[in-house]
């Protein structure tokens, strides 16, 4: 059984002019094809819809039904219609980003925040996890696009470079190092480096040395990004992490952030999306406010 909604419509435009005439007039259409189409109606469901007392129609119990369902069904369809329109226009509408933990830190939540002092009525989502989560969860459509460290590895996955991060040398405040002028990489061979467990930055930082020829002797592998930064607040070790994850500390005076004067750690940022993947005027105009923030 099909139901059109223009059938809907003229069956209530009868109910409200209570004539097949004033129906046609009102539908700019003539009397046969409105009375052929209540017809087609009444016959698709089996029963009277309408009665003709005097010069009245009025609607049967079983036109008062349809009456009611036809009612939620136009609306809804107009209601439907306002909606994509609002999406459209970027009155409403809602996106889900992934994020890797070094742009998820700075980049990404002030890009949110500057969309929605122009949107504020769209809904902008940030889901956090490691690269690699962030790049399946891509493939998976969990997300609209994601922002990693890194290069991605799945070959249905587009990569669009974002920007470069720099990686420095993370120490506590009264560390011996902070007091010399120039910090090489020797000295940091010297002491102990914290990093975290895993991680695309880990990997980088470890293939940097490794390529010098200087491995890293006393490394400790901790839990996360902010187990690494409370480890070296308490004295426990140095480390090398992105500048934007430790901008808050740094300011406040809890670490001390520097460069290294023999190595320039940059780490590339990108933002990955499906090949097939369809962007919505939302995404895209979220995409327009990321990008200029790089």
């Amino acid at each position: 059984m099909t139901i059109s909604l223009h059938l809907l419509k003229v069956f209530m435009q009868v109910v409200r002019d209570r004539g097949f005439s004033k129906a046609a007039a009102s539908l700019n259409v003539s009397q046969p094809s409105v009375s052929m189409q209540i017809n087609q109606l009444e016959t698709t469901f089996g029963v009277k819809l309408l009665d003709r007392l005097g010069h009245d129609i009025h609607p049967t119990q079983e036109g008062m039904m349809l009456r009611e369902y036809a009612t939620k069904i136009l609306d809804l369809v107009d209601h439907m219609h306002a909606d994509m329109a609002n999406v459209q226009n970027l009155k409403a509408g809602r996106l889900v980003v992934g994020a890797s933990k070094v742009p998820s830190a700075r980049k990404l939540p002030l890009a949110i925040a500057t969309f929605q002092k122009s949107y504020e009525k769209t809904e902008i989502l940030m889901e956090v996890g490691n690269s690699d989560q962030v790049e399946q969860w891509v493939i998976d459509n969990h997300v609209d696009f994601g922002i990693i460290v890194g290069h991605p590895v799945a070959t249905q996955i587009v990569k669009e470079a974002f920007y470069e991060e720099e990686l420095v040398l993370v120490l506590p405040p009264k560390h011996p190092l902070t007091k010399k002028q120039r910090i090489s990489v020797c000295d940091i061979s010297k002491v102990r480096l914290l990093l975290p467990h895993d991680g695309r930055v880990k990997t980088y930082v470890e293939n940097c040395f490794a390529e010098r020829n200087m491995p890293i002797d006393r490394k400790v592998s901790l839990g996360s990004m902010d187990s690494v930064k409370t480890a070296i607040g308490a004295g426990l070790g140095i480390s090398i992490m992105a500048r934007s994850t430790v901008e808050r500390e740094v300011k406040t005076g809890l670490l001390i952030a520097r460069k290294l004067n023999d190595l320039d750690l940059r780490y590339p940022v990108n933002i990955i999306y499906h090949k097939d993947k369809y962007f919505s005027r939302l995404a895209n105009a979220f995409l327009a406010v990321l990008r200029s923030s790089a």
